[in-house]
């Protein structure tokens, strides 16, 4: 069975309580409260936050340590396309994002049909299409049960480098048509080339990673205190490695451009 966000990270907390030697009726005395609260904090299927932030300041761990450890827990309940289901959505990238909708978004048949502007026939075949490859099972009036569970775990396959190369694509597209770098309504784009020693982009890399787990607990905060039309969207792409934007290979110029710069010389 699926764990939400907030089982996962519990999981991940009784590791570390466990490390640290830390049964519940010392946790209790920390966070005062009684022993049998402790437990169905644990075992609960859902809770806030910001309770998940007190016992971690008890215990002597920060909040984004938990995330990174809870990161473990996520990836034995992942799971992968089969070749035969890889091969399909590469040919078929219109199916892909369909399961994405109904599976990982987790829209239902009427949402999908708005959103979409689908027909009913075209909503049954790409429901008949993915239990062909086996990712669901179909039932009559389009209901469905999936026979796959966890967290898509793409990892770097050729279906992952193909919705790369989109994203980026599409990204490229976004930050010319809104133009981010003046509209920070938008978002923000930054397009530099600098130069660091081995040290220091090691030391930025770091400083990301623990921004990026910030930015999930933000994310993980709001989508729990808001409502989803105050919500939207965001794309986060970031990259930074070694290379030259500049180190481009200058060629030859064609014998009809070299006569054209000769003609021009003899003519001033």
């Amino acid at each position: 069975m699926e764990k939400n966000q907030y089982q996962v990270l519990m999981i991940a907390l009784k590791k570390i309580l466990k490390f640290k030697k830390i049964n519940y009726s010392q946790l209790a005395s920390k966070i005062s409260l009684s022993e049998s609260s402790v437990k169905r904090i644990f075992t609960s299927k859902d809770g806030p936050f910001g309770r998940i932030e007190q016992i971690c300041e008890a215990v002597g761990i920060n909040f984004y340590d938990l995330v990174k450890e809870s990161q473990d827990v996520f990836r034995f309940q992942s799971f992968e396309f089969t070749p035969k289901q890889e091969k399909f959505f590469l040919k078929n990238i219109n199916h892909f994002y369909f399961f994405i909708q109904i599976f990982t978004e987790q829209m239902d048949i009427k949402e999908m049909k708005e959103r979409n502007h689908l027909s009913d026939k075209s909503l049954f075949s790409y429901l008949l299409d993915l239990e062909k490859i086996g990712l669901l099972e179909l039932y009559p009036k389009n209901k469905y049960k999936f026979l796959v569970s966890g967290n898509l775990s793409l990892e770097m396959s050729p279906l992952a480098k193909k919705l790369t190369r989109d994203n980026l694509d599409w990204m490229a597209v976004k930050v010319c048509e809104k133009d981010v770098t003046k509209d920070s309504k938008n978002g923000v784009f930054i397009n530099r080339q600098i130069y660091l020693t081995q040290k220091g982009l090691d030391s930025f890399v770091e400083r990301y990673e623990n921004l990026y787990l910030e930015l999930l607990n933000t994310a993980q905060r709001e989508e729990k205190i808001y409502p989803e039309n105050k919500l939207f969207p965001i794309a986060y792409f970031f990259g930074l490695f070694k290379g030259d934007f500049s180190n481009k290979k200058i060629p030859n110029l064609t014998q009809n451009l070299l006569t054209k710069g000769r003609n021009h010389q003899m003519s001033l």
